[in-house]
């Protein structure tokens, strides 16, 4: 039983680690985007986003589909 216990605290532990370590990556993602976006760099600022053919960006002015679109 106690084994069984440790198991589930450490696959609890590694689940909070991995997740932090994703929320890390994330902020580094929107602080790149926001740093490029604040140069006037919108090239960079894209390379945050899904360079695929099925991002769908909506604005007021519609949708637009694909990443080469968007940019």
């Amino acid at each position: 039983m106690k084994y069984i216990i440790n198991t589930i605290l450490l696959v609890f532990t590694a689940c909070g680690i991995n997740k932090s370590n994703e929320i890390d990556q994330i902020k580094n993602v929107l602080h790149t985007q926001q740093t490029a976006w604040n140069n006037g760099n919108i090239d960079a600022f894209m390379l945050g986003y899904w360079q695929s053919d099925s991002l769908a960006f909506t604005s007021t002015n519609g949708t637009v589909k694909g990443w080469q679109n968007t940019l």
